[in-house]
């Protein structure tokens, strides 16, 4: 087998100069009318001839195959050549665009045979599987049919394809031959023209009207109708990427639970009818693995992508600007968030995620970055090529232990009129932002990288290129191309947890039951004067015992006001499934002479085990137990029962009332730990168990 793909008759004009003389002394053509041209035309000409010749002189003419073909037709827009009497050229679906010659030579062919079946270049690898003989079977969704029987028939037959028609695909914008997307197919003797840049179809009878000048569409609208469904059927059948708008609001989301079906790729769960956007492409070699997880945010997929630190995933450049575009489009935002889990804080220079180029791009990286030994640092940088860069890094682990659970990291570029940002948040909160002088066109268009490096390194110039691969989980990575604000970003943490109110039944007294996690419970960011702020941490099944400060062993008393003589700490020990709930009072100002006071009942659906009071056991349970952004640090939080505050526990151990008495310029917080009720499908087993028993019984007693 040997293909030989001429560069002529492409641009640039190229002809052996003997050539190029013979024309240049013979007078234009009516149509043609470029000698040089006419001179490439020959010596493509000749080069064939040179090689049928050398088939001939080596004796293998009878069981040798040629197959000459082109890929398109004429190019018009450069005036060098005419289609007529075809419509347009190359670039289009009308004829002068795709009808071009298809000439073979070979055993059992009839010299000078002419068929008039229409083929196409899908056709050549069944045909010449058969004519080779092969038995096995084609590969799966073969678009193409042999053309044995038409070669050896003097062009008389069919072709039996997998479908009736013939279908293109031109997805593309090509200015300068006045070319944008479309799709065609021909069924008989019609042919329908889909254009994607204003949704109109174009029906030929190609048998009456060769030119295609006669547009049937609103005429034979049966046709037209059968035709757009079919074309539409195989657009879906293969896959096709459609075209698409970067100034379109676009959000993709790839989840662990659903990679796809092929298993080179990792396929999102947005259909923007473009493959290579929906894809992140997986190697075949060491290629991440899908696991099962185990994750305390309850809307977490249950899967996710396992990373060793040998291989990544790669992706089509994230186009989000297009300045080239019609309507100018020069908006380089967008946002990027995960979900994962970080195997260890060890490694330095680790890329979790990068696109573009190394002139101009961005990156997200974990590292060293304020040298203190822990490799907790994650990074944003947005580079473009002509120099100018933002850089913003914060500490990953400042509410949560990447280590040891899924958090959610969210990179912003910022590329507003007003202004030119970035900023990190983790677990809906903002930890950190920078703002730029100049305007940043990251927009980059080398590979993107996920765990590794995809082809160049996202901005890289004047930023050290990765020594590591990620090692760790991603449950999920999503793209906006656009800005995702604080709420929004808060949100998308937020749907990953329980809602706020899980396992409150009832609250009386002056009580803030947020719909939406906060961002934030340290001092001075949720501030009232009398609500106290409650909202549901995380139902988790224990690693380990969970100290209490006050354990929960009577009922219908008063814990605090100065006495200290029921006070009983403890632990819940490790393997119980609790529900945490944290309780918030920020009184507004800063005068510590005034005290405020405040009293809230609250009732959960679970038994109370009990509270977690003292600021070193909130500290340490904050980054086990916390669910909102950022916590308070230090001794300056608690509720102090020695003071004029008070817990009363009601007698069924559902119910509490916290009495708060807090200066202005403290701040007072606690966690009620509740068990995890039974689920109410096994209750409702167990009590059609007893019903079912006492029937029996009866039954029995009656047969008696």
């Amino acid at each position: 087998f040997m293909q030989l793909s001429h560069y002529a008759v492409h641009t640039d004009i190229q002809a052996l100069p003997e050539t190029r003389d013979k024309y240049a002394d013979l007078p234009p053509g009516t149509r043609h009318t470029i000698g040089d041209y006419a001179a490439m035309t020959e010596d493509l000409d000749t080069g064939v001839g040179m090689l049928l010749d050398k088939v001939d002189e080596l004796g293998i003419s009878d069981n040798t195959y040629v197959i000459y073909v082109s890929d398109n037709g004429g190019d018009k827009s450069r005036t060098l050549t005419t289609n007529v009497p075809l419509a347009k050229g190359k670039g289009a679906l009308h004829e002068g665009g795709i009808r071009v010659p298809m000439i073979v030579r070979g055993p059992d062919i009839q010299a000078n045979s002419v068929s008039h079946v229409p083929v196409t270049t899908t056709d050549l690898f069944p045909t010449i599987s058969d004519l080779l003989g092969v038995d096995a079977p084609y590969p799966e969704g073969l678009e193409g049919g042999s053309l044995q029987d038409i070669l050896e028939n003097r062009g008389e037959g069919i072709v039996d394809r997998s479908r009736e028609a013939l279908f293109w695909h031109f997805p593309h914008y090509q200015d300068q031959k006045e070319t944008t997307p479309q799709s065609a197919v021909r069924l008989g003797d019609y042919k329908l023209i889909k254009f994607y840049e204003t949704g109109h179809l174009s029906l030929f009878n190609l048998a009456e009207d060769l030119r295609e000048t006669h547009d049937l569409a609103n005429i034979e609208t049966e046709q037209r109708d059968e035709l757009h469904q079919m074309l539409n059927d195989w657009i879906e059948a293969v896959d096709a990427s459609i075209p698409y708008r970067v100034d379109d609001d676009v959000e993709l989301t790839w989840n662990g639970d659903h990679p796809g079906t092929r298993p080179s790729v990792w396929r999102a769960t947005t259909d923007v009818q473009h493959r290579a956007r929906e894809s992140w492409n997986v190697p075949d070699d060491s290629p991440p693995q899908i696991v099962p997880i185990t994750a305390h945010q309850p809307n977490l997929p249950e899967h996710a992508y396992q990373f060793d630190g040998t291989s990544g995933m790669t992706h089509e450049f994230f186009r989000v600007s297009d300045p080239r575009a019609p309507t100018p489009d020069d908006d380089d935002s967008a946002t990027f968030e995960l979900w994962l889990k970080i195997d260890s804080l060890a490694k330095n220079d680790v890329v979790l995620f990068e696109t573009g180029g190394n002139r101009r791009g961005l990156s997200l990286t974990l590292g060293d970055t304020n040298l203190d030994g822990i490799a907790d640092d994650v990074r944003l940088v947005v580079r473009e090529k002509y120099g100018s860069f933002m850089q913003v890094s914060a500490k990953i682990d400042q509410f949560a232990d990447p280590t040891s659970e899924f958090v959610h990291l969210v990179g912003v570029i910022d590329d507003s009129p007003s202004e030119t940002a970035a900023e990190l948040y983790v677990n809906g909160t903002s930890i950190g932002h920078t703002v730029s002088r100049t305007t940043i066109n990251w927009d980059g268009v080398d590979e993107a990288g996920l765990g590794s490096v995809a082809g160049e390194f996202g901005g890289r110039i004047g930023v050290p290129i990765p020594e590591n691969n990620f090692v760790g989980q991603i449950a999920q990575f999503r793209f906006f191309n656009r800005v995702l604000d604080d709420a929004e970003i808060l949100d998308h943490y937020n749907a990953a947890l329980t809602p706020p109110g899980h396992g409150i039944k009832t609250v009386t007294g002056d009580v803030d039951l947020p719909t939406t996690r906060p961002a934030s419970v340290a001092e001075g960011d949720r501030e009232s004067d009398s609500a106290i702020l409650v909202f549901h941490e995380r139902q988790i099944e224990l690693d380990r015992d969970l100290y209490l400060d006050l354990l929960i062993h009577d009922v219908d008393t008063i814990f605090g006001s100065g006495d200290t003589t029921d006070w009983n700490s403890g632990i819940v020990p490790a393997g119980t499934e609790i529900n945490s709930y944290f309780l918030h009072f920020d009184p507004i100002g800063q005068q510590p002479t005034s005290v405020l006071n405040t009293t809230a009942t609250f009732s959960f659906d679970g038994e109370i085990l009990g509270l977690i009071i003292d600021p070193t056991s909130l500290n340490d349970t904050d980054i086990r137990l916390a669910a909102a952004g950022r916590y308070m640090t230090g001794l300056l939080h608690g509720f102090d029962l020695s003071s004029p505050g008070t817990v009363t526990i009601f007698d069924d151990k559902h119910s509490v009332t916290v009495h708060m008495n807090v200066f202005r310029d403290q701040i007072s917080q606690l966690r009620i730990i509740t068990a995890v009720p039974e689920p109410a499908t096994v209750s409702l087993l167990t009590c059609l168990l007893w019903v079912l028993l006492r029937v029996t019984a009866r039954n029995r007693t009656r047969r008696s």
